[in-house]
């Protein structure tokens, strides 16, 4: 089929014709988008801000061969731009939204049978593919700010393309953005064809911040809208905002301005929005968030105020749950917002940041499915049949870790049996618009609780406030939870699910129960047990907060408040990390009861036997304890029958690192292995080893739980009779521990690794004798350590006859000199 150029309108059926419709730098790429998907299945589509891309491109496909009787489906990453989109292009074809074009996302659809051409957010795709796996009414699905990557298209790209490689070979795909991997897309899709068109881009002056201000962004907007008007900028100021909180303030600030200001946000009824994007002939500041990225024009617009913030959404790793945070706008980011200024003539656009902030800015956001929780997606994937995840077609494939954990989370909520198939209760849950965690606590609750009753209402009231955010008390919150739109919706279709209706009472002690446990089900892995007393780390750091134990393994601290002081144990439903070690401080907490876990949770216990080293008291202690992960539920010490190899192991263990002094005496132990040592160099006595030394010092712990009963236990003793009788004799001749001298006295004979065998007392007690005494079988003399009657060294020999003869005469007379009571013979052999 070909076209005219720049769109024939005339050749479509009489229900799309448009009349006198503005031409679009879009238009003249029409006829060679449907060629491309008509030859080849598959086409990538770049387009400047402002071509036209999102309005022109869905509706021409209509009139495609495979676009006969058949649906064509439009993702958009927002449900203002879905909403916005479908509106234009109903309203160029003459028609009321709901006809032939319609849109539909959470909570909020206008459509009807005779609807061809559906714009959708991208989360609806594997909801409605639940109905209709194989897509049998749709001809082409278009994926339009793909650039944007988030989970949704990423998952729905993959999904669709599983279905053109398997079932539905004849299903088209379109992908468009203004900014995105084009080369990398075509390649995944078998090299379909990349189709690019510019927009009318004029230039656009950029201003920055000469450096960063430490100012409140309304009186930094505030500022720069006073610049535009001194500068005699006329016409619509676009100001990019990261969020509500932002818009109101600013809306406060600019109050006294001679400008229309206007808000616009993805929650803005449709008359108010067709009302700010109304074009204007005064000056008009609209405050956005980021949904006036991309998709939806705005005329009129010639400024442009760039907060350089931007709400992402987050998904929590410890609960799970989906969150918005507000980060710095990447580069990609910047120039989207900036490229709104320059429509329809030259603009300018005020940066409320650095350069060297921009120029330091990451040039992509990082791809939502690379900062997010699978569990949901993975949920939805099963649901349709997808078991093999190694195989499925990601564009991007998330890691290993990233689908592991997301699988191990729905075995254990019961989503997935123990094969990871889809389990009764894992349909039941895709049902809900919950995180998966959410869906198995309200499912819970139905459990305990009657259809209709309090309880149930209460619980799809607190999932939409869990869903939300909240403070540290969430049964308490609750009595005082007002829903916004969004968790007011969330409420009522959970609360539709249910069959019941809104709570209309406070939450009574019977309920608070039966939702307790439901959370305890939910989030099994997230129960935490306040620290008795203060760590020190708390104690040093805030008087006012108390410290948890989890049972994963960490610590989290939490306000020291009321409740806290009365309960236990805890399930800890969000944390969040703070300061610059990374604390976990629990934002969201619910009291549970510790025979809960034993009736509710009871796979995450286990009965254990654990010995302890007690370092002061230098043994081991053993407990029997009942643990929930890394919470102790139950202890009491071990009776002595109860040790077994597990404390000798512990005991030597202990007994190696610290050392022999702890556990015997050093002196002792080491005088009788030189002794060894020293007559296993003479022929006939064995060796004894280090490792005969720890063979025999673990025999011994067998029997002790303590230094103290290894020392009464005696090491050289053990040692000693590990020999036989015959070499304990042998060793007594070779290497005697003492000798006896003439006169009667006893002493000990030193025995040293790499020395000699020595021996000390005073001189006098060698009177008479003419050689000392030897060792060895009388072969090594003992080195004699010669003292005087103070004990003070007076010769060093191992030849006495000799030191009699030369050295004793002139020692006698100094000894003499000094010691005149003692008597110093002149013959000291007689």
């Amino acid at each position: 089929m070909t076209f005219s150029s720049p769109f024939d309108w005339d050749i479509l059926p009489i229900y799309v014709k448009i009349p006198a419709m503005n031409p679009l730098p879009i238009d003249p790429l029409l006829p060679q988008i449907v060629e491309a998907l008509d030859k080849n299945h598959c086409a990538v589509v770049t387009a400047e801000p402002g071509a036209g891309k999102t309005t022109r491109v869905p509706p021409a496909l209509l009139t495609a061969p495979f676009g006969k009787d058949r649906e064509i489906w439009v993702l958009q990453p927002r449900r203002l731009a879905a909403k916005l989109a479908a509106l234009r292009v109903a309203e160029e074809m003459g028609e009321e939204a709901g006809k032939t074009v319609g849109y539909q996302f959470r909570f909020e659809k206008r459509l009807s049978p005779s609807t061809r051409l559906l714009f959708m957010t991208d989360g609806m795709l594997l909801p409605l593919s639940q109905n209709d796996p194989q897509l049998s009414k749709v001809a082409a699905v278009v994926l339009d700010e793909f650039h944007e990557r988030s989970l949704a298209l990423e998952l729905g790209l993959a999904w669709l393309r599983r279905l053109q490689l398997s079932t539905r070979p004849d299903l088209r795909l379109l992908v468009m953005s203004a900014t995105l991997d084009a080369k990398a897309l075509s390649a995944y899709l078998s090299d379909c064809p990349v189709l690019k068109s510019e927009g009318r881009v004029f230039p656009v002056n950029v201003e920055y911040l000469p450096q960063p201000e430490k100012r409140d962004l309304d009186q930094k907007v505030r500022s720069a809208v006073a610049q535009l008007t001194s500068q005699g900028v006329d016409g619509t100021t676009l100001v990019f905002l990261p969020g509500m909180a932002e818009i109101r303030r600013c809306q406060e600030a600019l109050k006294k301005t001679d400008a229309e200001v206007h808000a616009l946000y993805g929650d803005l009824p449709v008359e108010e929005q067709q009302r700010v994007l109304r074009p204007s002939n005064g000056r008009k500041v609209i405050l956005s968030t980021n949904v006036a990225e991309t998709s939806i024009t705005v005329p009129g617009v010639t400024a442009v105020v760039d907060s350089g913030l931007t709400r992402q959404s987050r998904v929590s790793a410890w609960s799970g749950l989906e969150s918005l945070v507000t980060v710095p706008a990447s580069q990609a980011s910047s120039a989207q917002r900036t490229g709104r200024a320059g429509r329809l003539q030259a603009g300018i656009c005020l940066r409320l940041y650095s350069k060297y902030d921009f120029d330091h800015r990451p040039s992509f956001d990082l791809p939502e499915l690379m900062r997010s929780d699978l569990s949901r997606s993975l949920l939805d994937l099963k649901t349709l049949g997808v078991d093999d995840l190694e195989n499925f077609p990601w564009f991007l494939k998330p890691s290993s870790a990233s689908l592991e954990a997301a699988i191990n989370l729905l075995k254990k909520l019961g989503a997935l049996d123990k094969g990871e198939k889809l389990t009764s209760l894992g349909r039941r849950m895709v049902r809900f618009p919950l995180a998966p965690r959410l869906a198995k606590f309200v499912l819970e609750v139905e459990k305990m609780a009657p259809q209709g009753s309090h309880a149930l209402s209460n619980a799809c009231r607190l999932s939409a406030l869990i869903s939300e955010g909240s403070s540290q008390d969430l049964l308490e919150d609750l009595h005082r939870f007002k829903p916004g739109f969004e968790s007011k919706r969330i409420e009522e279709q959970v609360a539709g699910l249910m069959k019941t209706s809104p709570p209309t009472s406070k939450v009574g002690v019977k309920d608070q129960e039966i939702l307790s446990k439901g959370l305890l089900m939910a989030f099994p892995d997230r129960v935490a047990q306040v620290r008795e007393g203060r760590s020190s780390e708390t104690r040093h750091r805030d008087s006012h907060t108390r410290e948890l134990i989890l049972c994963g393994g960490g610590t989290a601290v939490a306000q020291d408040d009321a409740m806290i002081r009365e309960n236990e144990y805890f399930v800890v439903v969000e944390a969040q990390e703070v300061g610059p070690k990374a604390q976990v401080k629990a934002r969201s907490l619910c009291p549970v009861e510790a025979d809960w876990l034993l009736d509710l949770v009871s796979e995450g216990l286990s009965e254990e036997k654990t010995c302890e080293w007690n370092a002061k008291a230098g043994r081991v202690e053993g407990f029997k304890r009942l643990t929930y992960g890394q919470l102790v539920l139950d202890e009491k010490p071990l009776s002595p029958g109860d040790f077994g190899e597990e404390t000798a192991n512990l005991l030597y263990k202990q007994a190696l690192s610290t050392g022999p002094s702890a556990y015997c005496d050093e002196e002792e132990l080491g005088n009788f292995l030189n002794r060894a040592r020293f007559a296993a160099e003479r022929a006939g006595f064995p060796a004894l080893t280090d490792e005969v030394v720890k063979e025999t010092l673990a025999e011994l712990c067998r029997t002790c739980r303590s230094f103290e009963e290894l020392k009464k236990a005696g090491l050289v003793s053990a040692l000693r009779a590990k020999l036989e009788p015959k070499n304990q004799a042998l060793l007594e001749r070779l290497a005697p521990s003492r000798t006896t001298l003439p006169g009667g006295r006893s002493i000990t004979i030193h025995y040293e690794e790499g020395k000699p065998p020595w021996a000390e007392s005073r001189l006098q007690d060698f009177f008479g004798m003419t050689s000392g005494p030897t060792v060895g079988g009388g072969e090594v003399p003992v080195v004699l350590h010669l003292l005087s009657p103070a004990k003070r060294p007076v010769q060093i020999t191992s030849d006495l006859a000799g030191f009699w003869k030369n050295h004793y005469p002139q020692i006698r007379k100094e000894l003499s000199r000094r010691y005149p009571r003692h008597k110093w013979p002149e013959n000291p052999i007689s």
